[in-house]
């Protein structure tokens, strides 16, 4: 099958690797808005002959893989050691964390050519802690990650918003899990 191969090592088979969706719930949490669950295909670039299905579905306020599919074509075989290696969580960021990303963050924060009006910058910073704690990934780093900032940099900005209304005390974050070997 022919895709969009990108630098996380994940090639999206269908527009960002999202073949279906569930109903539409208006809040998942912290006022995002996501389908019930993404049916997802993806190819690892080191082996292009397996399509990888997923089902990621909304459980508690996080998106979470409850379902695994491989497909082999052509002369791909399927071993216990490429099970161990496929990077789930990169592959729910790469799809899941860009649809929900369109989904809310354009028509949230007025995003026009890839820049935030300076009194949307908090708003964006709640809105990417938020959607790293549906993803299950440390929030502060994914805020740190999309402002291009410092953790000391990112953390006063999650307070700033903490302050300013934006982010609930209750809305605390957390590690994420270990890296994939792909983000290395």
């Amino acid at each position: 099958m022919n895709g969009t191969s990108s630098d996380d090592g994940v090639k999206r088979i269908y527009p960002d690797g999202i073949i279906a969706k569930g109903n539409m719930v208006p809040n998942i949490g912290g006022g995002l808005r996501g389908p019930a669950y993404f049916d997802v295909v993806v190819q690892l670039r080191e082996h292009e002959g397996i399509d990888v299905q997923l089902r990621v579905t909304l459980t508690e306020g996080k998106y979470e893989v409850t379902r695994v599919t491989l497909a082999c074509s052509g002369d791909e075989v399927l071993t216990t050691e490429y099970l161990r290696l496929i990077p789930l969580r990169t592959i729910v960021r790469a799809t899941v964390g860009r649809a929900l990303l369109k989904m809310n963050a354009v028509e949230a924060f007025g995003i026009k050519d890839g820049q935030l009006s300076s009194e949307s910058k908090l708003a964006h910073v709640a809105f990417t802690y938020r959607l790293a704690r549906a993803l299950g990934e440390a929030p502060t780093k994914a805020v740190m990650d999309a402002q291009g900032i410092s953790r000391s940099t990112a953390s006063r900005l999650v307070a700033a918003a903490r302050d300013a209304g934006l982010l609930r005390p209750d809305e605390s974050g957390q590690a994420g899990g270990a890296r994939s070997r792909l983000e290395e």
